[in-house]
């Protein structure tokens, strides 16, 4: 495992350093301008009724909300954690489903959780992979990555997680992911970052996370991760932390 230097000291495996602070975190570290523009493009396009038919079950526009985007050529992929699916915007703007995640099973008086993915990634092998967060009660081990490919039922790649709210590929196939808590239902515990090898292999690089949002890798095999998000409902309380993997 290397070791970096950083500002005349030498960063740690897993430590952590806060890289800057007093930001409104509404989302993630690492989103383009393309990413924000499909992810509104979809919102707006929701709201004016103007889906292409079929693109939501029974070809309704309601509850549109975007999280995030991933960029192919021509076009993007954009996660609805509203209706619990991801959808495709093409370059002209058309807005089409590419596949809806089923509910997951949840304890009494529950029954039922809704999937609510959240980041979306083009993988190494050209596939779409999804993450999701889970709707009430939040259960630790519901939520998972699935990898998608447009015209096939989604595939639970990695599984038994909290609460994801992103995800990056590392430049060896990793998957670095941020859950959001850590306690066996809702939102209570740190944040956490985790890393799984190609293998399937896992490992906590960091339990002290508070309600981290965003995971991005740096040029040189570093993470940043954003956190603190909504802390108190004040503007100004986020920060990006700056970690050796």
């Amino acid at each position: 495992m290397r070791r970096r230097h950083e500002r005349g000291r030498v960063l740690a495996p897993g430590e952590t350093r806060l890289f800057g602070s007093g930001i409104e975190l509404d989302a993630t570290v690492g989103r383009d301008a393309g990413q924000v523009r499909a992810e509104r493009q979809v919102a707006r396009r929701g709201r004016r009724g103007r889906l292409r038919a079929g693109a939501k079950p029974g070809g309704r526009a309601a509850r549109l909300e975007p999280v995030r985007a991933a960029r192919r050529p021509g076009r993007r992929f954009v996660t609805d954690a509203g209706g619990n699916d991801l959808l495709e915007v093409a370059a002209n703007g058309d807005v089409s489903l590419v596949t809806t995640f089923a509910p997951l099973a949840a304890p009494a008086p529950f029954l039922r959780s809704d999937p609510v993915p959240t980041a979306v990634e083009r993988g190494p092998d050209g596939a779409l992979y999804v993450s999701q967060l889970t709707g009430v009660p939040f259960l630790a081990g519901s939520a998972g990555i699935y990898r998608v490919v447009p015209g096939q039922a989604p595939q639970l790649y990695a599984g038994d997680f909290k609460s994801i709210n992103d995800f990056t590929f590392g430049e060896d196939g990793s998957i670095y992911l941020v859950e959001y808590a850590s306690a066996p239902v809702f939102f209570g515990g740190p944040g956490r970052l985790i890393r799984v090898a190609p293998d399937g292999t896992r490992t906590l690089i960091t339990t002290t996370l508070v309600r981290p949002t965003g995971v991005a890798l740096g040029p040189e095999g570093e993470l940043y991760v954003s956190q603190k998000a909504g802390l108190g409902d004040l503007g100004g309380a986020g920060e990006v932390l700056r970690i050796e993997p």
